[in-house]
């Protein structure tokens, strides 16, 4: 950082972060990424190991998330030139939010649609926020700047995505020990399903931490002050 700022030509100009509406809108994009990624390391664990489903059923149930962002993400792309970023972006944040609640509502007698209606929750929450977080982050600075804002917006992206799975671990691994597995192994996810009342509790438990996490998101998209480029009429 300290050579960054010396450097006549740094790889990234610091004083970006000063742009209120970009730094809110990193963060953002930072909390919804990881949420997303805690959840899909998540989800294919329950659905084998508590729903018995095959690989191919967790295909077919997770797909779902994918179909509604082909046909939403362009009208999210489409509000934001109108309403602006700060509001669809809040508003997608609740939304996920809301999905990873969802989640933590599932047991083991919980069907495919059950799975289905937060996946689909999450697909639209993505759908309302990507689109217009980015618009909104290349709108704060000047077009010089569009290069080094696309690569932090991937690089906070990445970062999340390495994070989440790693956050999704160890909460589920630190919620079986709270929840009463004791030793040092756990049993294959084939197995679950015979005793599922611990790991039913701890995926909940860590839905509910990353409902926590991703709502930060809504904050930093609420905080982030109006878009710089004027809403067409």
């Amino acid at each position: 950082m300290y050579f960054e700022r010396k450097d006549p030509a740094p790889l990234l100009d610091l004083s970006l972060f000063k742009v209120r509406l970009l730094t809110a809108a990193v963060l953002s994009h930072f909390f919804v990424s990881l949420s997303h990624t805690s959840t899909f390391f998540l989800l294919p664990f329950y659905l084998q190991g508590i729903l018995r489903f095959t690989p191919t059923q967790v295909g077919l149930t997770i797909i779902f998330f994918s179909l509604v962002i082909v046909f939403l993400a362009p009208v999210g792309g489409w509000l934001a030139d109108r309403l602006g970023s700060r509001m669809l972006c809040t508003v997608g944040s609740v939304v996920t939010t809301l999905s990873m609640l969802g989640f933590s509502r599932l047991g083991a007698e919980s069907g495919q649609v059950a799975v289905m209606v937060p996946l689909m929750l999450l697909g639209l929450g993505w759908s309302l926020f990507q689109s217009p977080n980015l618009s909104g982050m290349f709108n704060a600075v000047e077009p010089r700047y569009v290069g080094a804002v696309s690569g932090l917006s991937l690089t906070s992206a990445n970062i999340a995505n390495a994070m989440g799975v790693a956050v999704g671990s160890v909460l589920f691994l630190r919620w079986l020990n709270y929840h009463g597995l004791t030793g040092a192994g756990v049993p294959p996810y084939t197995e679950w399903a015979q005793a599922p009342e611990i790991f039913i509790r701890s995926f909940q438990s860590s839905w509910l931490v990353v409902a926590g996490l991703s709502s930060v998101a809504i904050l930093t998209s609420a905080m982030r002050g109006a878009d710089a480029r004027k809403k067409i009429e």
